[in-house]
């Protein structure tokens, strides 16, 4: 898979995990303002009199937030747009409800206070940048800090701050917006790896039986690095579907392949072998790569035998017993071929291609003329222990001399008698 392909289920899964963690941060809002006036109202009645922010101003945020919070539940957009709260609405207010403090302690004749709520409110101002660190892009990290740093500086200004301490709370909030910035993208990268090791893993199903998988996992091998090899090729399809789909709709179709196919790969992966890919009515898979397999040849016959045993119970199991029969050809070849990712770099297969490939493909075309569910070459039946029995000498594409065929002598036990008409 492409680092362009990874990148954009990346971005996807950083915006669905945005809209899940976003009602939480406005309900942790939500929650730090209640506790606040809570906690200003107790005040107020144990110290009446006392000097505090601004009661009408903290409930206007109050019912912002709210509204936020029951907003942001719906539609994950609105969740994700949410995050701007922070720079639009949050940062102003604390910044309004601090300078208002600032003056009624000045008003009040202790404005020795003052610079002590400065210094409070850079520490706000770090929290809230800090909370959506992982949650935004860096740019929204910037110019969040941009504006946190704005009204810092005239907070401090406005509290008669000293120029060392608001040296200070500046460099501590810049601070913290750098070690933001750098967890937002250590969250980036880790959610991009974490995805594309689970398209790696989704990918591997698809192709491998549950044995190779775990083969290719304990030796940390993850089969994209093109390599040659000797393998086995088996290409499989449906004979006549086209004529047969004539006859039924667009979903008794779909559904009639989905069924082959599940049938037919399951059978592919208690044999070991690997699914190459879907040809419409048929597929293509091979065996002994990506995993060395000694006995690849007998597993690919062996496998070829028990799908035509498989769709022999597929018949049988139809629900309309007048519908005509599924028949299949399999053709098989083992020879040496280039395995690993081939196609565009924003979408390849992990395929096998070389003269086996072609050979294989055109024996499974043969099996028709043949009247011969299964046949094999020259070269599979050499290297496996099965008993086959010669049907001839045929001409084959790609190659300057005829090839001998075989096929296995224990098919009519596997397959039922399932023999497609010459």
């Amino acid at each position: 898979m492409s680092s362009r392909t990874d990148s954009r289920y990346a971005r996807k899964a950083l915006l669905d995990e945005r809209a899940l963690v976003a009602p939480r941060i406005n309900a942790m809002r939500v929650g730090a303002l209640v506790l606040t006036i809570v906690a200003m109202i107790g005040n107020e009645i144990v110290r009446a009199g006392s000097i505090g922010p601004s009661m009408p101003l903290l409930g206007f945020w109050l019912c912002a937030a709210c509204l936020l919070y029951v907003f942001t539940r719906r539609p994950p957009h609105v969740a994700r747009a949410s995050l701007a709260f922070v720079p639009l609405v949050d940062l102003p207010v604390l910044y309004l409800l601090l300078h208002q403090l600032v003056s009624s302690l000045k008003l009040e004749g202790v404005g020795q206070d003052a610079p002590a709520t400065a210094v409070l409110g850079g520490m706000l101002f770090a929290l809230l940048v800090l909370l959506t660190g992982g949650l935004v892009e860096r740019w929204q990290t910037a110019v969040t800090t941009t504006i946190a740093a704005g009204l810092q500086l005239k907070l401090n200004y406005d509290a008669g701050v000293d120029s060392t301490v608001s040296l200070t709370t500046m460099m501590s909030l810049f601070f913290v917006a750098a070690i933001t910035a750098t967890l937002s993208q250590r969250v980036v990268k880790l959610v991009g790896n974490a995805v594309a090791e689970q398209q790696r893993r989704e990918r591997m199903h698809r192709y491998f039986s549950p044995q190779v998988i775990a083969h290719l996992d304990s030796s940390g091998d993850g089969g994209g690095a093109a390599t040659s090899r000797e393998a086995t090729v088996l290409f499989a399809d449906l004979r006549d579907f086209t004529a047969l789909s004539e006859r039924l709709s667009g979903d008794e179709v779909i559904a009639l392949l989905n069924r082959f196919h599940e049938s037919m790969v399951e059978v592919l992966f208690r044999h070991g072998g690997t699914l190459d890919k879907y040809l419409g009515d048929g597929l293509m898979a091979y065996f002994g790569a990506p995993v060395d397999d000694p006995q690849h040849p007998a597993k690919a016959v062996r496998c070829a035998q028990d799908m035509q045993a498989a769709l022999h119970e597929l018949n049988r199991s139809r629900s309309d017993p007048a519908a005509p029969e599924l028949r299949m050809g399999v053709g098989i070849h083992t020879g040496s071929v280039i395995i690993g990712d081939v196609g565009a770099h924003s979408r390849r297969e992990f395929t096998v291609i070389g003269l086996a490939v072609n050979i294989a493909a055109r024996l499974q075309e043969m099996t028709k003329t043949l009247a011969e569910p299964i046949v094999v070459s020259q070269t599979t039946r050499a290297r496996s222990d099965l008993e086959f029995a010669r049907v001839g000498s045929v001409e084959v594409r790609g190659l300057s001399q005829p090839m001998d065929v075989f096929v296995p002598q224990t098919l009519d036990r596997v397959d039922g008698g399932n023999r497609p008409n010459g």
